[in-house]
């Protein structure tokens, strides 16, 4: 017998299928709109993205990942693999193990880090992290409430303590210190009083060591040379005064020739810095490195440096804790960090203010900020250096500026800056030191640009390729100041360059490190002269300028080469 099913069974099954088909569109809608309510909270423009993919992948190979392809330049690279390699501006590369997300471009960046900031603002936080900082301190901190307040706290105190003008009188007076400094190492005036820094060692200044590449260089006698030049490296005596003006704005104060210790410290921090920071960013990238040779030789002996750091910063702190009251002058940030303790522990109790907070703080602040800012300025003096017009332009500018102010170094000197500051602009334009910036981490799974990105992923931002994109600096590996001005030649900032990150992330020193480069600078040109190296030529049968190589030393940071300068005082006007 065949079952039949009357009309009135159709009629009734195509209703509930038209009830069940309207129920589900709802379904479907509320979700949408749920999705892009809270998707609009975090500036994700739903109209951008019409289709979401997986992020494409770099060449790699089983355990290594990526390296074997990245060659002695890895960010640059990286740069090209993009349009090469047709990955786009935003693709993966595998560091051995760890597979992390490149930005290659600032549109990129400028996608993750600003209009999704807080969905990557993260810090991976791997085994060595957690050894060193042990949740504490501001650079790798992760994201969370905790980073939220500290963050907060530190700008708002930062443009306290930088603000009417004393991050310029903290510069200017730096920059005087390392002018006096610099004037006695070349007319050799070193007495147990005029040792400044409390920690000049002369032979490690000097361009006579075996591995100085001007040395290397020279087919003559140094004893040759005009007595009025003195070959010398400045970059010691750079570190020690970019050190000084974080310490007098973290600490309030420098630190006096007795007191050895700590200038042993200031001046062997950024020089440690330097060294490790390579190794710990590749055990940072591949943790397992941490204890493989000769990582692990480099990091132990960075730790011995962190740990004299840290009791310098202990010491200090306590110093100022047992102060019944300031010194009459405005407090410092260590003052406000101090005085905030106080207050979240008699209102809260429990609270991410605490003092091993405040000392992981300070040592992030002081380690990040002497180094970067004194290898730019080394950087920017090489690239003056080679360039003899642009060099003599600088001069002039000096000079000119000095003349609006009675010949005195002021804050009043910056307008009349432009070039000087356009050859800071470019310096970080076309050497960043962090090349591939600190890599951030994904906070929660989300949809950025049309990918799918995971939470926990590592996220790079790569600087070099941001900063040499033809679009934005035509002939970017050439050294060009000039293309940082308008057409009525006033300095104007570039949001292409970002050396010092931007977004939530962004650099908390950033003031810091501009404002102390640039009068130190000045202090540079105004009181020295200085050149490349000459080097003898036996086929010529004369002296020419050394040849030298800008590409830098790098790694995870760019380095400048290293090479020795020739120096000659310029005197005073009056004599």
């Amino acid at each position: 017998m065949e079952f039949e099913i009357s009309s009135s069974t159709y009629y009734i099954y195509g209703i509930c299928i038209a009830l069940a088909s309207f129920r589900g569109a709802q379904v479907v809608m509320h979700a949408f709109r749920s999705r892009k309510s809270e998707s609009d909270k975090s500036g994700w423009n739903t109209k951008e993205i019409k289709k979401i993919h997986a992020i494409p992948s770099a060449p790699w190979v089983p355990l290594l990942g990526s390296v074997p392809f990245l060659g002695r330049h890895p960010c640059r690279t990286i740069s090209k693999w993009g349009e090469e390699k047709k990955l786009g501006n935003i693709f993966r590369v595998k560091f051995g193990r760890l597979d992390a997300v490149i930005l290659n471009d600032f549109d990129a960046i400028h996608q993750c880090f600003v209009r999704h900031s807080h969905l990557v603002a993260g810090r991976q936080q791997n085994p060595l992290v957690v050894e060193l900082w042990k949740g504490n301190g501001l650079l790798f901190l992760d994201y969370g409430d905790k980073w939220k307040s500290q963050s907060v706290f530190c700008h708002s105190s930062f443009r306290k303590v930088l603000g009417n003008g004393k991050i310029q009188e903290i510069a200017i007076a730096e920059s005087k210190v390392m002018a006096k400094a610099l004037h006695m190492q070349l007319s050799n005036q070193f007495t147990s009083e005029s040792n400044i820094y409390g920690n000049h060692r002369k032979t490690n200044l000097n361009c006579n060591q075996n591995n100085c590449p001007c040395v290397a260089a020279s087919y003559h006698s140094r004893d040759q040379l005009d007595d009025e030049w003195t070959c010398l490296n400045p970059l010691q005596i750079l570190n020690q005064a970019l050190a000084n003006v974080v310490c007098r704005v973290l600490f309030g104060r420098n630190f006096k020739p007795d007191e050895t210790e700590y200038c042993d410290v200031v001046a062997e921090t950024p020089i440690q810095a330097r060294k490790s920071f390579e190794a710990f960013m590749a055990a940072y990238l591949i943790p397992v490195l941490r204890r493989i040779p000769p990582f692990r030789g480099i990091i132990n002996e960075a730790l011995e440096l962190r740990y004299a750091t840290f009791k310098m910063i202990r010491e200090i702190v306590d110093e100022r804790a047992d102060e019944s009251a300031h010194d009459g002058g405005r407090p410092e940030f260590i003052d406000m960090y101090l005085d905030k303790i106080t207050q979240e522990q008699s209102l809260h109790g429990d609270s991410t203010f605490t003092v091993e907070q405040l000392h992981a703080t300070l040592f992030d602040i002081f380690t990040a900020g002497s180094e970067t800012s004194s290898s730019t300025l080394m950087w920017a003096l090489l690239y003056l250096a080679r360039d003899d017009d642009l060099h003599g332009q600088i001069r002039d500018e000096i000079t000119n500026a000095l003349a609006h102010t009675g010949g005195e170094v002021t804050e009043e000197l910056i307008p009349y800056l432009n070039l000087t500051r356009a050859v800071l602009h470019e310096t970080v334009r076309i050497r960043p030191i962090l090349a591939l910036g600190v890599p951030h981490t994904v906070t929660k799974d989300c949809d950025i640009a049309g990918y799918r990105f995971s939470a926990g992923t590592v996220v790079m931002p790569n600087v070099w390729s941001v900063h040499h994109n033809e679009k934005q600096f035509p002939e970017p590996d050439v050294f060009d100041p000039k293309r940082h001005l308008n057409e009525n030649g006033k300095f104007t900032n570039s949001k292409y360059v970002v050396g010092f990150s931007i977004g939530t992330r962004k650099c908390l020193g950033r003031k810091v490190a501009e404002v102390g480069m640039l009068y130190h600078l000045v202090a540079l040109v105004r009181d020295f002269e200085f050149r490349l190296p000459r080097v003898w030529s036996d086929t010529k049968k004369r002296y020419e300028t050394m040849k030298i190589d800008l590409s830098g030393i790098e790694g995870q940071i760019l380095l400048p080469p290293t090479y020795c300068l020739e120096w000659k005082v310029i005197p005073p006007p009056d004599q």
